[in-house]
């Protein structure tokens, strides 16, 4: 494979990640939108809550307990479970786009 047609597929792969990382932000969107804790007027969400008192209780235990003040209610709400899902997608997205990134700029260094 030469470096034009390499060129290329790192391009293409940067475009697909890109527009990966949109469609999961979407759907994270549509999900937070819809959970019943949503009122409308200030956004709360059963996840917001969970990661909230999942951080506190890794700030002050040094660690992430079994037990966190939130999880019951957030594992009960299928759309706050499917963000959280989206959310760790959308984390292996952005790391594969960074990946792309670092060919395309290394593409351009070597010509």
């Amino acid at each position: 494979m030469n470096n034009e047609q390499k060129a290329l597929a790192a391009c293409r792969e940067y475009v697909a990640c890109n527009l990966d990382i949109k469609k999961i932000s979407q759907a994270i969107s549509g999900n937070l939108y819809n959970c019943p804790e949503n009122n409308g007027e200030e956004f709360r969400t059963h996840l917001k809550e969970y990661y909230l008192n999942r951080n506190i209780a890794a700030a002050v235990d040094g660690y992430f307990g079994s037990a966190v003040k939130g999880e019951e209610e957030f594992l009960a709400c299928p759309h706050c479970v499917e963000a959280d899902r989206l959310i760790q997608e959308r984390k292996a997205a952005r790391l594969k786009l960074g990946s792309a990134k670092r060919r395309i700029t290394l593409l351009g260094k070597s010509s």
